[in-house]
């Protein structure tokens, strides 16, 4: 029976001496990511700024800030970290790591304990969180159902502690405290929570986003939710169904983070409702993957207009003029961008050059660009204007050669055919900035009792240990196969550690009772 610890909070109700416990275990180290676009849970997992939190939740592009309680002058308070660095995502359960660097605010954080053991049925938990984006942390308690509870072809911690949007990434505890899971989905059928279990974290096995094996099983049936989502909105006339959409497609992406074709769509979806800062987030992450993406000419021209109406008109055109280089035979539409952005900004040869294109290439809308053509005509100097008619007779030897260089550009897959393209997709500050690396883990300087375990060996252990202990438990109720699976297990992640021969024994034993 699940507590109703989340309306006893709202209504001021004293909590239990367990509860109070377990608050003051793992509070102060959880942490809520807030973005434009969503809000997620996470815990410090070492005092260098580690913090771990669902794939999910890091996977959407949008910079995050990320609010924790420090210690600062003695005294602890909250703070909100700017400075955020998505370091990797496990290459396939739904985790990931992002770093924030306590020196921001000359703060010291304090970290969790994790648990080495292994849970069992009937056991209460604590699941800790920001629900609904609210800015209290709110404790919600059960037991647990089941331990291996399989969800999209893996195992999770289930549990009857109620989970609400904003929960996913915090952690599931014990009470005294010690993490044991990873919140991480709500079963909408049975009202239980699913959690990571916690020896899943291995700091080692992480790997930048895009290198995430995809799994488009489970990514194909979230987007597919989506569509349906879509259609029933459609259908009904209600604006929530995007909505919803949005929201399954940004899960589909934790699942398959390197399509950029979906990472695109977002970006379209985005910037149909307005969202010009969402959009371009979406957008450029989708670049940063694939450069040379299916829709090419149409994804640099969205770009380029989310770009101008959000004020940057430098940037917009960057991306236009990238937009030309790499798709010269499909660019009318970046034409006229280039032309309006070259006549705002009083760059009549410039101008008169683009809508010249423009028109030549069949323009969408051929009044304004022969209006920018004759306006800025008449501004040129008799220089300039020589040149431009130059130009314009070696059109199409300059467009053929742009061609061949494109077509080279795409076989040898250039990121960028234009420095500025370069540049601005390595400094562009509306999409989340990825860097450090999982491996820089370690004890140094940790608030936590037990900061030994945040070594790279002492982690392995911990979690080799719980592995262990699964499988004897395993063993204790008749269940062989899971055994023989949590024991293999063990052997084909860390074949010479001390585990791995207490597994060859108990899987010798295994064989001999089943003889």
């Amino acid at each position: 029976m699940v507590l109703p610890i989340l309306l006893a909070l709202a209504l001021g109700a004293q909590e239990t001496p367990a509860q109070g416990e377990a608050l003051r275990g793992v509070g102060p180290s959880i942490v809520a990511l807030r973005s434009k676009m969503s809000v997620g849970s996470g815990f410090i997992v070492d005092a260098k700024g580690y913090i771990l939190t669902n794939a999910h939740v890091a996977a959407n592009p949008l910079p995050f800030e990320i609010d924790a309680q420090v210690v600062k002058d003695g005294v602890w308070c909250m703070a909100r970290f700017k400075k955020a660095l998505l370091v990797g995502v496990h290459p396939d359960r739904d985790l990931a790591l992002i770093k924030i660097d306590p020196a921001e605010h000359q703060a010291t954080l304090k970290p969790v304990r994790f648990s080495g053991r292994a849970p069992s049925t009937e056991r209460t938990v604590y699941a800790i969180g920001f629900p609904h984006g609210g800015p209290e942390k709110v404790l919600t308690e059960g037991k647990i159902v089941s331990t291996e509870r399989i969800v999209y072809r893996r195992p999770y911690i289930e549990m009857d502690a109620a989970i609400h949007p904003g929960n996913s990434g915090g952690p599931l505890c014990l009470e005294d405290g010690s993490v044991i899971g990873v919140v991480t989905l709500k079963d909408m059928e049975s009202d239980t929570g699913l959690a990571v279990p916690a020896w899943e974290f291995r700091p080692q096995a992480f790997v930048p986003l895009r290198q995430r094996e995809p799994d488009p099983a489970a990514a194909v049936e979230l987007v597919n939710m989506g569509e349906r989502c879509l259609r029933i909105g459609k259908e009904t006339k209600d604006s929530r169904g995007l909505t919803y959409a949005l929201y399954f497609y940004q899960r589909a992406i934790s699942w398959d983070p390197g399509n950029d074709n979906l990472l695109q769509k977002m970006g379209f979806y985005a910037a149909l409702r307005g969202n010009s800062d969402i959009a371009a987030a979406y957008f450029t992450r989708g670049l940063q993957i694939s450069a040379w993406p299916k829709d090419g000419p149409l994804v640099y021209l969205a770009l380029a207009d989310v770009l101008m109406k959000m004020g940057r008109p430098a940037d917009g055109a960057t991306v236009a003029v990238e937009g030309f280089s790499k798709y010269p035979d499909r660019s009318s539409l970046l034409f006229e961008i280039l032309a309006a952005l070259s006549h705002q900004a009083k760059d009549w040869p410039d101008a008169a050059r683009w809508s010249n294109l423009a028109l030549r290439e069949g323009a969408k809308h051929p009044e304004d660009m022969n209006n920018i053509l004759q306006d800025s005509r008449k501004r040129m100097t008799p220089e300039q204007t020589g040149e431009f008619l130059a130009e314009d007779q070696e059109r199409g030897p300059r467009l053929e050669k742009l061609r061949k260089e494109a077509a080279a550009g795409e076989r040898a897959g250039k990121a960028a055919m234009t420095p500025r393209f370069q540049k601005f997709l390595e400094t562009f500050e509306g999409v989340q900035r990825e860097g450090g690396a999982a491996l820089n883990l370690s004890a140094g300087g940790s608030a936590a009792a037990d900061a030994d375990a945040f070594t790279d060996d002492q982690v392995t252990k911990l979690f080799l240990d719980a592995q262990l202990k699964v499988a004897r438990d395993h063993l204790r109720s008749g269940h062989f196969e899971r055994a023989k699976d949590a024991l293999k297990e063990i052997q084909k992640s860390s074949p010479r550690s001390p585990q791995a021969k207490e597994a060859q024994t108990l899987l010798d034993l295994i064989k001999e009772s089943q003889k």
